[in-house]
């Protein structure tokens, strides 16, 4: 993939970043130190792939910052050119003072221009290496990162309801009348080929496609956590009869570890209405925007059913993260 691909996936006008921001779960304080409590040596430079608004560079420069390392240099990537225009307005001299900004138009796949290899301490991925082809992508960010640096990412799919499974269906419904919308839309066809399918076939394990390689990785880590009682993230089963499956990537030796319940990834008390704007968040989409997908069937089964018992629910996001450090 590169930026001039027009069948890149994701791409959110610049003004709808603030509300893109205000209708997504933040990334967790605790994320960030363990990110930071696992980086070794200096922290002068981060890259941060398909940064799209840069929430989740500004979100880690916050905590580093708290914890008093100073990041002297910022590279921020992504392919499409509306993000990466939203990225530029958040981050100014102004806003940061003696920290420098380098911003390219590129996906992760593509070394960042005029950088010299191995010469970055921590690269992170903020809900966005699912778009990558990730063998590629992988070779490029070990070619950035220095020797001991840090690979850092983070992925909250399709979130669910907890403990009501006939909401939890009801739900998935819903994501799955979403999927054909974009299915009928596809410029691919054959929807499994396209770059939105291997994205879902990505998500469906959360971030166990992502291989490190044991030539040029000493230590990677693997955290899930909030994942549905039978062990699966959801739409796993639709999405890899619908788009084929992916290739699992977890190696023997590597740290994994399971969290039943992370309570940061979850919002109890959510309304019909605020998941509504949580779905123009998914790629603000015109079959959203007009409200086609509040007039299926699978949306007002699932509203009927949510209102018949009081109208609110608990939303939790199964999220996944990993990290890795260069040998």
């Amino acid at each position: 993939m590169t930026a001039d691909d027009k069948k890149f996936a994701f791409s959110v006008k610049t003004d709808d970043w603030d509300h893109y921001a205000r209708y997504r779960p933040s990334y967790p304080e605790s994320m960030w130190t363990t990110w930071l409590d696992f980086h070794q040596g200096p922290l002068e430079s981060i890259m941060d792939v398909g940064t799209g608004g840069g929430i989740g560079a500004a979100s880690f420069l916050a905590v580093a910052s708290s914890r008093g390392q100073q990041v002297n240099r910022v590279y921020l990537s992504d392919p499409n050119e509306n993000n990466l225009a939203a990225a530029k307005k958040n981050f100014t001299s102004e806003r940061y003072p003696g920290i420098q900004f380098f911003f390219h138009r590129g996906p992760a796949e593509e070394a960042f221009p005029g950088l010299s290899p191995g010469s970055v301490d921590m690269l992170i991925a903020c809900a966005s290496i699912h778009w990558t082809e990730i063998d590629t992508a992988m070779s490029t960010i070990a070619d950035t990162l220095r020797p001991g640096g840090t690979f850092g990412a983070v992925v909250y799919p399709q979130p669910t309801i907890k403990d009501d499974e006939q909401a939890a269906d009801a739900l998935a419904a819903v994501f799955e009348k979403r999927r054909r919308f974009q299915d009928q839309g596809d410029a691919e066809k054959d929807v499994t080929k396209s770059v939105r399918a291997r994205a879902f076939r990505n998500l469906s394990i959360g971030l166990d496609y992502v291989p490190f390689d044991p030539s040029k990785w000493a230590t990677v880590h693997r955290r899930t956590a909030n994942l549905p009682k039978d062990g699966k993230w959801p739409l796993r089963d639709s999405t890899w009869a619908h788009y084929g499956e992916p290739k699992l990537a977890v190696l023997k030796g590597e740290q994994v570890e399971v969290v039943e319940e992370d309570e940061w990834w979850s919002r109890k008390g959510y309304s019909i209405e605020q998941l509504k704007e949580f779905f123009q968040t998914l790629g603000y989409e015109p079959f959203v925007m007009d409200g086609r997908l509040w007039e299926t069937d699978a949306f007002s089964q699932f509203e009927k059913l949510v209102r018949e018992r009081g109208g609110d629910f608990e939303l939790v996001w199964p999220a996944a993260t990993v990290l890795g450090r260069k040998k």
